[in-house]
């Protein structure tokens, strides 16, 4: 997927690119076509095989976060991987208990803005920000994603929760425990 300017939208002043896709595979091409998109849908992460769609990729990581915070961030590009980078971003600047909350606040009320507060779930947010914070290593979101390309689904939690207590409108409300096995401990330093 190839990405080049092409303008600015009048209403929102977003930049839109134009984009290229090529439908044979990730790195071959065989028939493509173009449109117009925003630039946050402009992005695509290629991690080996599989191919991350990173909605906020084309923001910095200030600007991404501030786009959340003000509820200026179309939630249609919104996707999981985004709301990962979310939490990496807050884990790289405070105490995991403290990127926690911040998650929540911030998920909450963008949800809220966008008519989705439903779908908001306290156990499904606190249960990646503690999986996040396992991983000390990697140097950038997108090393951490090439590197755990396996275990970024969002089925990966149906390893600790059953999809029934995961679902619930109390695991929905508030923080309940897994009920197949325990999350690994949680790390209470900054990652550095």
């Amino acid at each position: 997927m190839f990405c080049r300017y092409f303008g600015r939208t009048s209403r929102n002043r977003q930049l839109a690119f134009t984009i290229t896709h090529h439908r044979r595979s990730t790195y071959s091409c065989k028939d493509s076509q173009t449109r117009l998109v925003s630039v946050y849908q402009c992005t695509h992460i290629p991690v080996r095989n599989l191919m991350i769609n990173l909605g906020s990729k084309a923001l910095a990581d200030d600007a991404f976060l501030a786009a959340l915070r003000a509820c200026d961030y179309p939630i249609e590009n919104f996707r999981h991987a985004d709301h990962l980078r979310l939490g990496w971003i807050l884990l790289r600047s405070s105490e995991t208990e403290t990127a926690s909350n911040e998650a929540v606040k911030i998920i909450r009320a963008f949800g809220l803005h966008h008519g989705k507060g439903h779908a908001y779930n306290e156990t499904v947010t606190r249960a990646w920000m503690r999986l996040l914070a396992t991983h000390t290593e990697e140097a950038s979101f997108e090393e951490f994603l090439s590197k755990n390309q396996a275990r970024i689904s969002t089925g990966l939690l149906h390893e600790f929760w059953r999809a029934e207590t995961l679902n619930s409108s109390k695991a929905r409300a508030e923080w309940t425990e897994p009920d197949i096995r325990a999350l690994p401990p949680l790390a209470t330093a900054r990652i550095p």
